[in-house]
């Protein structure tokens, strides 16, 4: 996983992406080139996974990385799923995984169906719910959207104390 200088690549050198001076390696992780990914800051990226896939063990695991540095400032391990970030962070491992996304084929390293919520700052679960496995996140309601079946949907909310 690379980042580069987009204004670079849009005006000056259309290779600043491949070659480009600007161009630097965030992190490696050998078969998960579509893994779960997530900003949480202008500057700070959740990625999901450690190790290489065909490594033994593989951890099921966040890396927050500092994008102008390219350096990993924390790690909290035992979090998988799709990653949703809006206050909190939401992982969400829906109880069929589809077979278009980074997801599939590492269904072993999910012990939980369901949404969690997580304070990324601290590395606290805040809650897990396993019988909902929402679809899609509307950040402008501060919803999820369950696709229940026979075109029925479930809206589900956080609410805080």
């Amino acid at each position: 996983m690379y980042r580069w200088d987009a204004r670079k690549w849009l005006s000056e050198n259309i290779w600043e992406s491949e070659n480009g001076l600007s161009k630097k390696e965030i992190t490696w992780c050998d078969g998960l080139w579509d893994r779960p990914i997530c900003w949480i800051s202008d500057t700070q990226l959740i990625v999901w996974g450690f190790g290489n896939d065909d490594e033994i063990p593989f951890e099921p695991s966040l890396s927050i990385f500092d994008i102008d540095t390219c350096k990993e400032i924390k790690r909290l391990n035992g979090i998988s799923g799709f990653l949703v970030f809006d206050k909190y962070l939401f992982s969400i491992v829906p109880s069929k995984i589809p077979d278009v996304c980074g997801l599939r084929g590492y269904e072993k390293h999910f012990e939980r169906r369901g949404i969690s919520v997580w304070d990324v700052f601290n590395g606290h679960e805040l809650l897990h719910e396993a019988e909902i496995s929402p679809n899609l996140y509307h950040f402008g309601s501060k919803a999820f959207v369950t696709y229940l079946g026979n075109g029925r949907f479930m809206i589900s909310r956080l609410v805080e104390k």
